[in-house]
């Protein structure tokens, strides 16, 4: 039909008809427009998942050691012709377990017995050179010293550390430490033994308050009887305390 053709042409031109999807939306009378539809995004957790104790990490810690403290090698201080094992008992520890443990007490101590010893060279007293044992004979009959038979003087001559002298002081140590002194004089050579004749020595004086007040006067007289040698014990007195940093 050429007619209408043409009619509708003239009427909408070359657009042709609406499509039905862009025809005008004709509002309803008392109705609002809908919104649109809008997608509401998934709302987050305020906390994520809590980790559990086996998964947190911690730091690795560097181990570190604890310095060990270092004793005084009281050896170093002793002459050369020193005897190993006297040298091997005189200790900080082992002072430390016999009871004198301050580092006055220890300085004082040792310093006494390296004077005595002869830097521990010497277990027992000798006669000057040149003598003979006869030397020992003027110390028979010593009330003092409880030497009541002739060869006492010899007999129980210094030994061991201290240098232990006379018969009393064998008799008496040799039962404080139940060892037969009497009997046998050389057990107070041996270095256990010395070490501990020589502190039960020291503590029957009471040395360890003397030693604290740094009286080195004091201590030679209990332990000598006098101040023989005085100025020796002051030398290793201050070798000492250099040793153990005091």
């Amino acid at each position: 039909m050429p007619l209408l053709s043409t009619l509708f042409d003239s009427f909408f031109g070359d657009k042709g008809a609406p499509a039905p999807e862009q025809a005008e939306q004709v509002q309803q009378p008392g109705l609002l427009p809908q919104p649109a539809e809008q997608q509401v995004a998934p709302q987050q957790p305020l906390l994520q998942s809590v980790p559990q104790q086996e998964d947190l990490e911690l730091p690795e810690q560097e181990e570190t050691e604890t310095p060990a403290i270092v004793q005084a090698d009281f050896g170093k201080l002793a002459y050369r012709k020193a005897l190993p094992e006297y040298k091997q008992v005189l200790t900080q520890d082992k002072l430390s377990e016999l009871g004198i443990t301050s580092k006055l007490q220890q300085a004082h101590f040792v310093a006494q017995m390296m004077h005595e010893s002869g830097g521990l060279a010497k277990p027992f007293e000798e006669a000057p050179k040149g003598a003979t044992r006869s030397y020992f004979d003027k110390y028979d009959g010593r009330k003092n010293l409880g030497n009541t038979q002739k060869g006492d003087g010899y007999k129980y001559r210094g030994r061991g550390l201290i240098h232990l002298t006379g018969r009393a002081n064998y008799e008496y140590y040799g039962k404080k430490l139940g060892l037969d002194l009497i009997n046998n004089p050389d057990l107070a050579m041996d270095p256990d033994n010395a070490l501990k004749i020589g502190v039960q020595f020291w503590h029957d004086r009471k040395l360890n308050e003397v030693a604290d007040q740094d009286d080195i006067e004091a201590i030679t007289k209990a332990i000598n009887g006098g101040y023989n040698g005085l100025s020796d014990r002051k030398i290793w007195l201050r070798r000492t305390k250099k040793l153990m940093g005091g």
